[in-house]
């Protein structure tokens, strides 16, 4: 762990896909807990003020840490002029919205599986198309994964209809498209922060500008606490993560590692929140970890 650590701290240095993935599981942890933390500090807030806030917050931050460290805007005039980063903004505007309708429409459980898994599906699918290959390793603990879900969330997937579902689809495809055009990005050795502030930054803006939410939590001090850790730690911190693990591993199993992060905020839920947790959601919980593991170590 420690050589893992000292290389997150280099941004040229090159991780195993055993460290890529531990990076992953670490950025899954802080996506995982944001439910957690907005429940804390903003309840009651809608939850598209909640992403419009932590997006801008997060995409502000990152472009104040390149510009600092860097001492320089040249890399982020680089990467306005790069198309990806309008696709990664685009992604990000309609996966944010589409994820939330879906869990308002389909239930969570059902809301869940469409989008999240949609989007490990869609990207692979769409990676393969481009040539990253698609291993039996990846189809089995994908499988034991979605299932694994599934059976932690169960409960109100009957309250599922059609149109919550179309609004999964079009989170799972929006999320493949950041995943794709991240990946493209850090493919051509271009640093993924960059373009990402600016990704992260505009989406918030649209959101923000298109949904018109209200935003009375940021007058109470829970309320900006919660918004500082949402868009530092888990937006720019989690996405800084995400990109180190996204370069060293194919994109299907950076997705598949990544629904880690329904788990832990279950996880976080119990010990937190108190929420129950019954047999059959432990055993999803196990099955969900277990086919992490297999990705993790024989991915």
């Amino acid at each position: 762990m420690r050589n893992t650590l000292s290389k997150l701290r280099d941004p040229n240095a090159q991780l195993t896909s055993r460290q890529a993935a531990f990076t992953l599981g670490l950025s899954a942890l802080m996506f995982g807990s944001a439910g957690t933390a907005a429940h804390l500090g903003m309840d009651g807030a809608s939850p598209l003020a909640i992403s419009s806030t932590r997006l801008t917050l997060g995409g502000l931050f990152l472009m104040s840490w390149v510009i600092l460290s860097q001492h320089s805007t040249s890399s982020l005039r680089t990467a306005l002029r790069d198309r990806r980063t309008w696709y990664l903004a685009l992604s990000l505007s309609f996966f944010q919205p589409a994820y939330f309708l879906s869990i308002q429409q389909a239930g969570v459980a059902l809301g869940t599986m469409v989008a999240i898994g949609g989007v490990t599906l869609f990207t692979a699918l769409a990676g393969a198309f481009i040539g990253h290959k698609v291993t039996r390793v990846w189809l089995v603990s994908t499988s034991m994964c979605l299932v694994g879900l599934g059976l932690i969330s169960f409960k109100d997937a009957s309250t599922g209809d059609y149109q919550g579902i179309m609004y999964g689809v079009i989170a799972g495809i929006a999320g493949a498209g950041f995943t794709l055009s991240t990946k493209s990005i850090l493919d051509d050795h271009i640093a993924p922060i960059p373009p990402t502030s600016i990704g992260l930054t505009a989406s918030g803006l649209i959101v923000g500008i298109v949904t018109r939410p209200s935003f009375d939590f940021l007058t109470t001090g829970h309320g900006i606490l919660a918004a500082i850790y949402l868009g530092i730690v888990v937006t720019s911190f989690g996405n800084i993560l995400w990109a180190r693990g996204l370069g060293n591993l194919a994109p299907g199993p950076t997705t598949t590692l990544m629904l880690a992060e329904p788990a832990f905020a279950t996880l976080l839920g119990v010990v937190l929140l108190k929420e129950g947790l019954t047999g059959q959601a432990t055993f999803g919980i196990i099955l969900l970890f277990a086919g992490l593991a297999l990705q993790g170590i024989r991915g």
